[in-house]
């Protein structure tokens, strides 16, 4: 029994995919939305973990209409790889954002923004990427 991990310590890129397919299902069940995790454990600098999560809608969103199921999917994120979300001293999520002509802008917002549903500045959302570091504080 001491060999086997929890979730929360397992830091396998199909664990994580997993992770997000369950708790993201309404949201992928909605043929617009794609799902892109990419991760991996590098043991040869003793199991350091980097990755990414993104969340894509090329028609473009708008956060009130995803919200209700996103939040309680950073919520979990959070408790199992918060430690990990940090960029610099930060918790932050990128969004990409589909401009009037078209264009596409990217936005840093704090996770605590998105979590306490307090978002009130952008329309149309295209990209929600959230960026996992090593246990070093490092990102990639």
């Amino acid at each position: 029994m001491k060999h086997l991990r929890r979730f929360n310590e397992n830091n396998n890129e199909e664990d994580l995919k997993d992770f997000c397919e369950t708790h993201l299902a309404y949201l992928l069940d909605d043929s617009n939305f794609e799902l892109n995790v990419d991760s991996f454990n590098d043991h040869t600098q003793g199991g350091i973990y980097r990755g990414q999560i993104r969340i894509e809608n090329n028609e473009g969103f708008k956060w009130d209409d995803i919200k209700d199921y996103f939040i309680p999917f950073l919520i979990q994120l959070d408790k199992i790889r918060g430690h990990q979300i940090k960029i610099g001293d930060e918790k932050l999520v990128f969004i990409q954002l589909k401009g009037p002509s078209g264009e596409r802008l990217w936005e840093k917002v704090s996770f605590d923004e998105l979590v306490n549903d307090k978002i009130t500045r952008y329309d149309y959302w295209c990209k929600i990427h959230i960026e996992l570091k090593d246990d070093n504080n490092e990102t990639y």
